[in-house]
């Protein structure tokens, strides 16, 4: 029988997966033979995911959208990876929704038996993977400044409450974006790069996607609650660039998020990295 690491940790979570942990061990165990490993905090699992990635064919990942990305990062520098699988148990799910992952436990499993399997793009950061989205300005640091016992009580609630006072709190990030084809400059309330479709468990890239070697970059429009109207109301509207690699200039130290974790700060250079990864997901 094949080799599968079920892969989650302490530190993220809100209690869904514990509900359905023996029928998923026990569907799992009649195709594949079963390791589970809970790991205390998102970085004492990384020595384990890339110990074992030799030796199972498969790595389902229980968890959040930084769960996944700390996965992906212990991955990246292996020659030879793991499929990956996903089962969400975060707030959001986010990273799940950009691999055509439903946010059931029990659909996730169903998924994942499939086996279809999809390469898809990372974007970096100053060389930092993200798997679907960075941000830096308004509404950027919610995902990590929301309470844990916040996000278990209340689930996404909790970064919808943050982001309400944020859309009252005046953001201005000043930017310079250097790329092939010439510089572009200004001012905007927020940056956000998406490598895929959902962001805030809002389809907002629609036409994106995470296997075309593309960025979309969305320059936010100053504008009511940090320009974040348009969005929802008018997404045509929000200039965007589509690129493979850029320099952005960012005045001040501001930090960037990473998957809904705290990332890099101020000027970044951005790029692509085709296929990285291998994910058992949802139709395209």
């Amino acid at each position: 029988m094949e080799r599968l690491l079920l892969y989650r940790t302490l530190a993220s979570g809100h209690g869904a997966f514990a509900r359905h942990r023996d029928a998923v061990l026990s569907l799992l165990s009649k195709t594949y033979e079963v390791e589970e490993y809970v790991a205390p905090s998102l970085e004492d699992g990384q020595a384990k995911i890339v110990e074992e990635a030799s030796r199972v064919f498969a790595i389902l990942v229980v968890g959040g959208d930084g769960t996944f990305l700390r996965v992906v990062e212990a991955l990246l520098s292996l020659e030879e990876k793991p499929v990956l699988g996903y089962l969400n148990d975060g707030t959001l799910g986010d990273v799940g929704r950009s691999f055509g992952i439903p946010a059931s436990i029990k659909k996730g499993v169903r998924v994942f038996l499939k086996r279809n399997e999809r390469q898809i793009d990372l974007g970096l950061l100053n060389g930092k993977p993200f798997v679907y989205m960075a941000a830096i300005g308004a509404y950027a640091d919610v995902s990590y400044k929301a309470k844990r016992r916040a996000k278990k009580i209340f689930h996404r609630l909790s970064y919808y409450f943050l982001s309400l006072k944020e859309a009252f709190q005046k953001h201005e990030i000043s930017y310079r974006i250097h790329r092939n084809c010439g510089e572009i400059e200004g001012e905007a309330p927020f940056i956000m790069i998406l490598n895929g479709s959902h962001v805030g468990g809002f389809r907002i890239n629609k036409l994106g996607r995470n296997d075309d070697g593309k960025l979309e970059v969305f320059l936010t429009k100053n504008g009511p609650f940090n320009g974040l109207l348009p969005y929802f109301f008018a997404p045509k509207k929000v200039p965007c660039l589509s690129l493979e690699e850029a320099d952005i200039a960012i005045e001040g130290d501001a930090s960037w998020t990473l998957d809904g974790e705290k990332g890099e700060q101020g000027s970044v250079h951005l790029s692509i990295l085709p296929k990285a990864i291998r994910v058992y997901g949802g139709t395209k």
